[in-house]
Parts: structure tokens; sequence; C-alpha cells
């Protein structure tokens, strides 16, 4: 039973995200003891008509090592490279110059059995593909991006001049992206960072893992000046003076993790993909758009702030399971609550099934103004301390746009969303956010070789500016 179990996330992997076509040949570069997972991932492969070939290389001493030269020739010599390994080589010369080839890459670190078979590998990746292009977009370029957290996380830098990068699981040729996380994020400008992160969720470096305590880090002008907290805070901070080269503090990285299906497990893909979350790459920032090498990979995170954009995603699933995706946990009563705060309460009831009734792919059985409703009660219902909205007003009637959603909540609302004629949205800004995010297509402000360490933080929320 636990074979067909990890035959089905293998199957996802090599025919939904990698689109193996009959005839390509897919190089598969694990390790010895994760060559149960490899092999599914070969059947697969055969199953799809391709050809599996496998190079097993010796575990990595750290993340950003790179492969052998033999493995790295073969990336590029492939269609389709998959690298089911330990240690991080997403960020290497071996991945860049595959990619150049044209090759497609799939980079599954720390993945495991069980990931195979439940978490993030259950996500609809190519539905959220849309919305995390979208977010990438508005974090391009941006002049100021500022993100808070009520624990006390208060970042600014600019984006001036950097691509926003949308890793969703579904590769192009020259494309390679990362399993089971679902992003978007973007490499500050060198210097420009100042404030002080509080990672309050994961740090999947080095054994850390989530977080027993929150983790303060400093930083002043691109760099982290100070680490503070408990036993883990400490362990991070030996780990990085270890390395003796000032890189390794490097502000690298700001990404905002979209996979529904992710859950914090202290394993690095699994933990940046969790919907909701904000991670904060430390070290290493040149394959994400920025000019700095460190000999170290590490992230922060941070979770719980809501999203709502305009090209709402939903699934083929009843629209009580839907209104669950941001919150497994929540009761009947609680999504009905939320839709009643969010003013859809009364149209769900007309369906046929009421909350039961199946609304289809991105509810094509509905109108474009119930979507954006329900989209807006799932974000009441995750109950985050912030909502950004993507101009999530633009298909509702006036008389629905002069209902005030989150009066009720009391939660703040930011977005800078064109509203129909006659609509009155309450709006209010982040505090000492600036101006709120405009649509994602024209925001203004928003408030390879190495390593690079991440920082996971929850109940954070940020501005753009450009």
């Amino acid at each position: 039973m636990r074979n067909i179990q990890m035959a089905k996330g293998a199957h996802t992997v090599v025919n939904r995200c990698a689109k193996v076509k009959p005839g390509e040949t897919v190089l598969i570069v694990t390790e010895p003891s994760r060559m149960s997972i490899a092999e599914e991932r070969g059947a697969a492969v055969c199953a799809a008509g391709g050809e599996p070939v496998f190079c097993s290389i010796l575990p990595r001493e750290r993340d950003g090592q790179e492969p052998p030269a033999p493995a790295a020739a073969a990336m590029k010599a492939a269609d389709v490279f998959l690298c089911v390994v330990g240690k991080s080589i997403t960020h290497t010369q071996a991945v860049k110059e595959a990619v150049a080839q044209g090759a497609r890459g799939l980079v599954l670190t720390h993945f495991t059995e069980e990931m195979l078979v439940r978490g993030g590998i259950e996500a609809d990746f190519p539905a959220i593909a849309p919305t995390c292009r979208a977010i990438a977009q508005a974090l391009q370029g941006a002049q100021t991006v500022h993100l808070t957290s009520r624990h006390g996380t208060d970042l600014t830098y600019s984006a001036k001049g950097r691509r926003g990068n949308a890793l969703y699981g579904v590769v192009e040729p020259g494309e390679f992206s990362t399993i089971p996380t679902i992003e978007a994020n973007v490499s500050p400008l060198e210097g420009t960072a100042n404030g002080v992160i509080v990672a309050d969720a994961s740090i999947p470096y080095i054994g850390i893992g989530v977080l027993e305590e929150p983790v303060v880090c400093r930083v002043r002008d691109g760099r982290i000046t100070s680490i503070e907290g408990g036993r883990q805070a400490q362990m991070l901070k030996d780990d990085l003076a270890s390395k003796a080269d000032p890189n390794v503090y490097n502000i690298a990285e700001m990404g905002m993790g979209l996979n529904p299906k992710c859950h914090f497990c202290g394993f690095m893909l699994e933990d940046e993909g969790v919907e909701g979350s904000v991670h904060i790459g430390i070290g290493t920032s040149i394959t994400l758009g920025g000019t700095v090498i460190a000999p170290i990979d590490s992230t922060v995170l941070m979770k719980d702030f809501s999203v709502v954009f305009q090209n709402v995603v939903l699934f083929n699933n009843t629209v009580m399971e839907n209104s669950r995706v941001g919150r497994k946990d929540a009761t009947d009563e609680d999504v009905m609550a939320a839709a009643k705060a969010a003013h859809c309460h009364e149209f769900i009831e007309k369906l046929p099934q009421g909350y039961q009734t199946v609304i289809g792919e991105n509810g094509s059985t509905l109108s474009g103004g119930e979507c954006l409703r329900l989209s807006i009660a799932h974000a009441l219902l995750k109950d985050a301390p912030v909502i950004l909205l993507d101009e999530a007003t633009a298909s509702l009637d006036a008389d629905g746009g002069k209902r005030r959603s989150d009066r009720r909540s009391g939660r703040r609302r930011c977005g800078g969303a064109r509203h129909p004629r006659g609509a009155d949205v309450e709006e209010r800004p982040v505090p000492q956010a600036g101006r709120a995010a405009d649509r994602c297509g024209r925001s203004e402000t928003a408030g390879i070789n190495g390593q690079q360490t991440i920082l996971l933080l929850r109940k954070s929320a940020y501005s753009l500016s450009k």
C-alpha cells in the first residue's frame, strides 16, 4: 500500500510538474539513502514513456556544494533532471548551466518517503501557478518593500532592478523549480535591508528545524549584525560565525509560501511552501537575481498573512472544503461565520447543495463576483492579522461593495484596489508601511554557487512601492 501511495506522488512530479514526454531522457541525481524515492520517480518516468538514467552521488557536505563533474555534465545533456538529495544543490553552477542548455529541472531537497505520500505534494501545482506569477510580478523592481509582523519583524529594503521569481513546481525548457514548495520571491538590493527579523516558525538548517522560541536577527545595511534568542539562536549564530565569511549574513531573499498543502515540519522545501508564510533567505543571492555568493544557505520563516487576489484560485471541491484550505481545523460554524462576514452566505445557501455544492475548477460554476467573495471569506477564516487585497472588489457589484466585510472581524485590510463606481470599501494601510500595495501588474511600492540560510516567520504582512 505504501508503494502505491508513493507512486501517486511520483506521478505528480514526473507528469504534472516535469511534464515528461515519450522518448525524453530523465536524469535522476540521488544519494544511496534516498534510492527508494528515486526509484519511484524512475518508474513514473518509464510509465510516461521516458528513459530514466540514475546517477548516485555521495551526500554533499553542505548545502550549495557542487555535484561531481560527471553528474553536472549529465544534467546538461538530459531533457529533464530530478535532484533527490539531502543537501540543496539549488544554488549551484551545475543547475544554472543545465538550465541554460535548455534542460527542465526539479530539485527535491530533504525529500522523504512521507513527503511523497502527503503534504505539499498533494497540491494542484498548475492551478496555483497564476497566483504565484502575479505575486512575483508585484515584487519585481519594487523601490521599497516593508515587511512587518506582530511578533516584532520590521524590515525594509529595495528590490529596484531585481526580477521577481515564481517557483510553482511546473517547468518548461530552460527552467527549474523546487518541490513541493510553491513560492514567489525577490532578492533585495545589496546593502538596502534594515530593521529586525523575528523568526518564529522554522529555520530548516543544520538541524534547527521548527523553532521552540523566536530567533531575533537585527539587520543593518543589508547584513545581519546580531542574533538573539535561546538555544536554537545560538546554534545559528555559531554556525554562521564558523564560516568566517561576511557574505553569510547577507539578506538574500524574501519569499512567500503559497502551497495550501504544505506544513511546518523542519524540512526546507516543505516549510518554505507553507501557505501564508514568509521566509527570509540569508547568504547566496546570485541565482535569485542578486550578486552575492556565500558558503551557507539558510532560511527563517514566519506565517499567517492572507492575500486576496483578483484572479482567484479555487479547487474542484465543495464550498466547505475550499474554505478549509487555509485553516484545516475550521468547523462548519467557523466557515459559515466567515462567509457571513464576507456577505456570501446568502448566495451559498441558494446553491443546489448549499455548502456541500461542488463548484468546479477555479469556481467555474460561479460568477466572478461570487468567486471573489469566497476568496475574501477564506482570508477571513484564516484569522490572519493582515489581509492583502489585490483589486479584490473589482468584480463586485456596487451594493455588495458598500458592505464592509472586515467590520465584524476587526481586521486591517491593506490594498490599493480600484473599486467599482459607487463602492465604499474601507482601506487602512499597515501602520508605518507607507502606501499600501497596488494591483500586481503595476505595483509602485513594496511595503550561483553557494548557500543560503532560510528564516521562516509567521503573522506577517508587507507593503510594496515602486
